[in-house]
């Protein structure tokens, strides 16, 4: 399933052993943004400390002037309104913490970490890895790895990934399973979302929000150079061929969206045009790829879309945040 929204977010480290917690932190990927600690009480209030409610808690909305709809509403529009929020990569997601430290044992801190949607890694020792199986079993824990094998940090690298999007499934199914609605079909098509997944990676996209008119993704890379995804079904091509032939489009251009070659992304509707040109079709045309999956779907990528949210590139994306931990004292 495709998730509703993603972002990068932190990594924390927890070990006694400051030299062992410089290796694996100097031999992780450059885009990561990774925190150390070597005192657990400080880490512990670090974690624990007030911040500003995560989306998945802002979404929700008071819905009381339609009986006829559920009292608590989904506010969709705060999603794509997250990247306006430096606070945003922030986040821990993901907490790696060593089992044998003299003042706490890592699940005595695991324990003690107040947001249970943190993904929590407990690095064993031989003796320990009996104890870590249990705790895992038990839920303290999501993951486990013995600290001999880490390798300088490349096996811990492989396992972030993962880590950080299951720490983002839980506000996804909060969200999906809250509208009114089902979740758009094309979040869960097998043979739609590997199309999509591939293409977050070749357009070198970081972070990733869903949005609804039209529905797709708006997706920013690292300099907060944004493109958007839009995903159509058959019923919205076909209904954007009707519009087009009402409106006098070219006929080429009604024959190349009959043969899902094109679709239109439309700033405004044909009927408010009021140019003394013809409406200009071949500038909101995009190309289509049709993906065949339990439903057949179009898919095209705006390279220069307008964002209706005041997000900027130079304060507010992810390049500059990690600009600015560079630069923190």
């Amino acid at each position: 399933m495709l998730l509703p929204y993603y972002h990068p977010t932190r990594i924390c480290f927890v070990d006694d052993n400051q030299s062992f917690l410089l290796s694996i932190v100097a031999t992780l990927p450059n885009d990561l943004s990774a925190l150390a600690f070597h005192h657990p009480e400080e880490a512990l209030e670090m974690l624990n400390r007030a911040t500003s409610p995560p989306l998945s808690q802002r979404i929700f909305r008071s819905n009381t002037s339609d009986p006829d709809h559920p009292l608590i509403d989904v506010n969709l529009t705060a999603v794509e309104q997250e990247i306006n929020r430096l606070d945003r990569f922030e986040r821990i997601s993901v907490v790696f913490v060593d089992y044998a430290m003299p003042k706490m044992t890592g699940l005595e801190f695991c324990e003690r970490i107040q947001d249970r949607h943190i993904k929590r890694v407990l690095l064993t020792g031989v003796a320990d890895e009996k104890t870590a199986v249990e705790a895992f079993n038990l839920g303290l824990i999501d993951h486990y790895l013995p600290k001999a094998s880490l390798d300088h940090g490349h096996n811990v690298a492989s396992q972030i990934t993962s880590l950080q999007q299951a720490y983002f499934k839980y506000p996804a199914d909060l969200i999906l399973n809250s509208l009114p609605l089902a979740p758009p079909a094309f979040m869960t098509d097998r043979a739609l979302v590997p199309k999509i997944q591939h293409l977050f990676k070749t357009q070198r996209c970081v972070e990733y929000y869903l949005t609804t008119s039209p529905y797709g993704y708006l997706m920013l890379q690292a300099n907060g150079i944004a493109s958007q995804l839009i995903v159509m079904g058959q019923e919205d091509l076909q209904h954007q061929i009707t519009l087009a032939e009402t409106y006098g489009a070219p006929r080429r251009l009604v024959e190349q969206l009959a043969a899902g070659q094109v679709m239109l992304y439309l700033a405004e509707h044909p009927q408010d045009y009021l140019g003394n040109e013809q409406f200009p079709w071949f500038d909101v045309t995009l190309n289509a790829t049709r993906v065949d999956g339990d439903e057949r779907w179009f898919i095209g990528l705006h390279t220069n879309p307008a964002v209706d949210v005041d997000f900027e590139p130079t304060t507010d994306s992810y390049a500059h945040f990690r600009a600015l931990e560079r630069w923190a004292p």
